[in-house]
């Protein structure tokens, strides 16, 4: 294979993602770019996956906003600069802001809003963000706030890599976001973590967010093969998506996977 060829390789891209348990899609506080299951193309392949602030004014519209950036129009450099990555963020934060007024302002002629939702509103939209790039000549480079993660695994599914943790004890109910209002620009520069690494054939990528990452993490511990595990309940999803809920419910109701929002992305480059 030429090169030019082997920069241009695409990839298989399957998304799944599963809303806290008695809750409907639309409230899902998760978001993947991309939004679903695709074949990719490309010199470079971009996945972003942000998990919204529980607690947050309207966390999930938050992190669709996030991932669509840095999927579509963020620069490259900025899974490589934490500058360029913070800068990104910087953006979205300032026009996020005008955003929010507008809507609470239209939906002011219908109803008043509650006191909850004026503190709220006043504290903004927060999210983790993890941002990752394929690139067809075997380089992967990741910028990550917070704690939702990517795995690599080999073609035998034996892990290589987990970023930006790597041990299930290490996820606590307060990570690193980015908030739309009030940002401390310089702290948040400062938790900003970077990652290059390479890849070769036969390996796969999965993005996860935090309840999904400390169940395959903790899984690991005692059972080498968790992330085949995983790689199977993402192929049964992808052939029918409430296969993907079944598998995150049955670790729910035994109490291994803790009841939030779960989002995967794998990525199988070609």
């Amino acid at each position: 294979m030429s090169t030019t060829a082997a920069r241009r390789r695409g990839g298989e891209i399957a998304v799944l993602t599963v809303p806290k348990d008695g809750c409907a899609a639309a409230e899902n506080e998760d978001a993947c770019w991309p939004p679903e299951s695709t074949a990719a193309h490309g010199p470079v392949l971009r996945l972003a996956l942000a998990d919204g602030v529980a607690d947050s004014y309207r966390p999930g519209p938050w992190a669709r906003e996030i991932v669509r950036a840095f999927g579509t129009r963020g620069p490259l450099r900025a899974t490589t600069d934490a500058a360029e990555f913070t800068e990104v963020l910087r953006r979205l934060c300032a026009a996020w802001a005008p955003r929010l007024r507008g809507q609470v302002r239209e939906e002011g002629a219908d109803r008043r809003m509650e006191w909850w939702e004026k503190r709220k509103l006043r504290s903004g939209s927060a999210a983790t963000v993890l941002a990752v790039q394929v690139r067809g000549n075997g380089v992967w480079t990741a910028a990550a706030l917070g704690d939702s993660c990517v795995f690599q695994v080999d073609r035998d599914c034996r892990p290589v890599l987990a970023f930006p943790l790597d041990d299930p004890r290490d996820f606590d109910a307060a990570p690193a976001t980015v908030a739309s209002a009030d940002a401390d620009w310089d702290a948040l520069h400062r938790r900003v973590r970077l990652h290059r690494g390479t890849w070769a054939s036969g390996d796969r990528f999965f993005l996860a967010s935090d309840a999904l990452a400390a169940w395959v993490l903790r899984r690991h511990q005692h059972h080498p093969g968790a992330w085949r595990e995983l790689d199977e309940a993402v192929d049964a999803g992808t052939a029918d998506s409430a296969e993907f809920s079944r598998w995150v419910g049955d670790r729910r109701r035994a109490g291994a996977m803790r009841d939030d929002d779960v989002s995967v992305i794998r990525l199988i480059p070609a």
